[in-house]
Formats: structure tokens, C-alpha cells, sequence
């Protein structure tokens, strides 16, 4: 049954694709986020979804819309591209890190389109919801059905494009920013309570993967939103009350494990922690990028070369990952890309600073731009913090929330410009007050 309500809602997505490249996006949207091949009973990945709804909107795109734009972020998305074809140029491993960036290749490709068909509004509304309810809906199933059956319990279910604990629990809680961005700025009452019942889901799931990056994350998150809102009392009131609830099923065996977060114990001569691992990995990142200052290592190949800079003998284990985005960009591409990436994502969060500073100059439209640059805003912080702790740079949710941020920036510009043009034009004259002009009463009377 579940392997016939894939095939149906994708060639339903196809038919609807045919209306317009936004239309196509959606559809790409879902089965990027949702994946629906490892959702159906069946094996579906015979048929490559992902690669069909990405020829579509693409291809269709490029037949019939006619506006493009290049403001600083999208430019330095397509920078990264470009450096990160020459860092797989001059890889240590020039086939494993040419896989790894086809796949990227259509990730950017993707994400420039979605910046500029999101072009108003309504379809940035249309975009996150997808978004959120592909990636959200099955995680906040299992985080509420949980709660109910074994409050508490430990969630090992990984997600296939997050990956493990970590990677889940990032996950959720970038998804957990956005939901909230879209149930602030809704005004019906129905998909309120739709999107409350989801971000309580995506929360119990994100604190479920037990996992201590998202831990920190969390506290980082609650703190911001804390910060942003206007009744501060009143935030701190929920906050506390969500926490006591959440906390009130959580087994001590959760609490003991986010009591390791620093914990260090010494094993002949090695530090056996966390923390300790990434510290090492994070120091062979700066030793791989002063080797390889212009292209790096190779991109995704932190695991290729760090045999060969492993001076512990693997004693933390073979082919490791950098366990941190930033040093993982800066090893795989080098100074010139992570430079590259570091400007992208303060870019991003300039943008969102900006647009909420530029929704105070408009009217109804104002509080929802505000609300969806909140959403964004508190995404990245949460990529930020949590992607400190994993190598996430290269996720696709990270790259779609840079993709919204620019299409956001242009939307609040559009929408300036429209209030603008709007108040230069002159305004009607008014024929019942132009009558009692003796002027005017001349003029009628030749």
C-alpha cells in the first residue's frame, strides 16, 4: 500500500510540475526531504525520483522563466561550486571526491533556482511548509507516538540524508526553527494548531537521539528565542513550562549522558572522550588546509587523507570524518573555499538582520517577513552551533535554508520597491472636489 501511495503522489507531483518550474520545485522539495524510496515497503530505487524531479524543475526553468538575479549570497553559493570543482580536481582521491560532488553539483544547482523561483510570499510559505512537513511529518510521528508509549526512550531510528544521532538531532531542530517561523506568522487557527502539534514532534524527536551536540544546540536555541521575543516574562513562562514537560520523561540515563558532554578520561596516554576526538580531528583540519592552502585535500575527502596525518596510529579509529563543519570545509577545500564559506553564511544571517529591520517599513506584510527571517535567522544559528560538532556542511536542508535566506532578502526588496513606487505615483484627482474649483468650472464651461 505504501509503495502505491509513492508512485501515485509522485506522478500526481509530475502532472502538477507540468503548471509551472515552482510547481516542479515543490515536488523536488518533497522527494528530497522526504525520500520517499526508503519510506515505501518496496524497494523504489530503481526509480531515481530525486535525479527525475531535478531534470524537471531545471529543465523547465531554463524554458520559461526570464528574471534571474545575483545578489552577494547567491554569488558566493556559486563561488563555493566552482571552488570545490577545483578542490576535486586536485584531490588525493580524485574519483571518491568526483562521486561525492555530482551529488553536490545538483544540490547548489537546485538551490540557486529555488532562491530565484521563490519570488514572493505565498510561495516562500509554500516552499518551507513543504519542506517542513516532508522532512518533519514521519520524525514528529515517531517523537509523539513515542511520548506516549515510551516517554523517554531513546530514538536509534537514523535518517538516511542526516545521518546518525547528531545529524538527526540537527536536523529536527534547524526543522524545529522553521515550524516555528511558519506558525508565528500564521493567522488560522487550523494550521496553528497543525504546526504547534508538529514542532512538539520535531522537538520530542531532536531530544530522543540522546544526542549531546543537539543538547547544546537546544540550549543555544531556547536562549534566542528568549532574546527575540518582545514579552520576555511571558517566553520565559513557556519556555520553563516546555521544558518541565519535555524533562518530566526523560529517564536519568539521558540525564547521565549529557553529563559526559566534557568528560575526559585518560587511557594510556590517550584521551578516550568526545570532546578530546574532536579537538585531535579539528588540529589534523588545520594541518590539511596548511598543506593544501588553495584547494585542500579534496572535497569530502577529510577521510581519504587522514590516514596519512593520523599521528596517533588510530588510536580514535580509521578514515574519520572532521566532526566540525568549518574544519571539514577549510581541510576539503582549503583557505580560499572555507574563506568562501565562512562569508556565505554571515552573509546569510546579515540578510536575514536586514530584512527584519526592513519589515518595520511595511505594512501587513511587515510582521510575516518578520516571522519567516526569525525562522531562517534561528536555523543557521542552530547549523552553526550544532554543525560545530559534525561535518553537516554539505547537507542539503543547510544549503536549502541559504537558498530561502536569499530569496527572502530579494523578496523584502521587491516589496520595498513596490511601497515605493506605489507612494510616488500622484494621486487620482477627486472629481466632486475638483468641481468646486473655479479653475476647474472655467475649463468645463469652454
Amino acid at each position: 500500500m505504501r509503495t502505491l501511495l509513492v508512485i501515485g503522489i509522485f506522478l500526481f507531483g509530475i502532472y502538477q510540475s507540468l503548471r509551472s518550474p515552482f510547481h516542479a520545485l515543490l515536488l523536488y522539495l518533497w522527494v528530497a526531504h522526504f525520500r520517499p524510496q526508503g519510506w515505501a515497503y518496496n524497494s523504489l530505487d530503481f526509480i531515481p525520483m530525486s535525479m527525475i524531479a531535478a531534470v524537471i524543475v531545471l529543465g523547465y526553468t531554463l524554458l520559461v522563466h526570464r528574471r534571474y538575479s545575483l545578489n552577494a549570497l547567491q554569488l558566493y553559493m556559486l563561488l563555493f561550486c566552482f571552488l570545490g570543482a577545483l578542490s576535486t580536481w586536485q584531490s588525493v582521491n580524485v574519483e571518491y571526491s568526483w562521486t561525492w560532488y555530482q551529488v553536490f553539483l545538483k544540490v547548489v544547482i537546485i538551490t540557486y533556482v529555488l532562491s530565484v523561483l521563490v519570488d514572493d510570499l505565498h510561495k516562500f510559505r509554500w516552499a518551507v511548509f513543504i519542506i517542513c512537513v516532508s522532512l518533519g511529518a514521519e520524525a514528529a510521528k515517531q517523537g509523539l507516538v513515542g511520548l506516549v508509549v515510551s516517554p523517554g526512550a531513546m530514538n536509534p531510528n537514523r535518517i538516511e540524508h542526516l545521518g546518525d544521532n547528531n545529524g538527526v538531532g540537527l536536523g529536527m531542530l534547524m526543522l524545529l526553527s522553521l515550524t516555528l517561523g511558519l506558525f508565528q506568522a500564521s493567522t488560522k487557527r487550523w494550521e496553528r494548531a497543525f504546526l504547534a502539534l508538529l514542532a512538539l514532534g520535531v522537538l520530542v524527536r531532536a531530544v530522543t537521539t540522546y544526542s549531546r551536540g543537539a543538547f547544546v544546540t537546544l540550549a543555544v536555541l531556547l536562549a534566542f528565542l528568549w532574546w527575540q521575543n518582545t514579552h520576555k516574562f511571558r517566553s520565559v513562562f513557556v519556555i520553563g513550562l516546555l521544558l518541565a514537560l519535555v524533562g518530566a520523561f526523560m529517564p536519568q540515563q539521558y540525564y547521565d549522558r549529557m553529563a559526559t558532554i566534557t568528560e575526559v578520561v585518560q587511557d594510556e596516554g590517550v584521551q578516550e572522550s568526545s570532546a578530546a576526538s574532536r579537538l585531535y580531528l579539528w588540529g589534523v583540519a588545520a594541518q590539511m588546509a596548511n598543506d593544501h592552502p588553495l584547494n585542500g585535500v579534496g572535497f569530502n575527502a577529510f577521510s581519504e587523507a587522514y590516514g596519512w596525518y593520523d599521528l596517533l596510529d588510530g588510536a580514535y579509529g580509521e578514515r574519520k570524518e572532521a566532526h566540525g563543519s568549518l574544519p571539514g570545509v577549510f581541510a576539503d577545500t582549503g583557505y580560499t573555499g572555507g574563506s568562501v564559506y565562512v562569508l556565505m553564511l554571515l552573509t546569510a544571517l546579515y540578510y536575514m538582520r536586514r530584512v527584519k529591520r526592513q519589515a518595520g517599513q511595511l505594512g501587513d506584510g511587515g510582521r510575516t517577513l518578520r516571522c519567516y527571517a526569525t525562522g531562517l535567522q534561528n536555523a543557521l544559528i542552530c547549523f552553526m552551533v550544532g554543525g560545530s560538532f559534525l561535518s553537516a556542511m554539505y547537507y542539503e536542508i543547510i544549503w536549502h535554508v541559504l537558498g530561502l535566506c536569499a530569496a527572502l532578502a530579494l523578496i523584502s526588496r521587491r516589496m520595498l520597491a513596490e511601497q515605493a513606487r506605489e507612494a510616488a505615483k500622484p494621486a487620482h484627482p477627486d472629481p466632486m472636489h475638483m468641481a468646486g474649483d473655479p479653475a476647474f468650472a472655467r475649463t468645463i464651461g469652454r
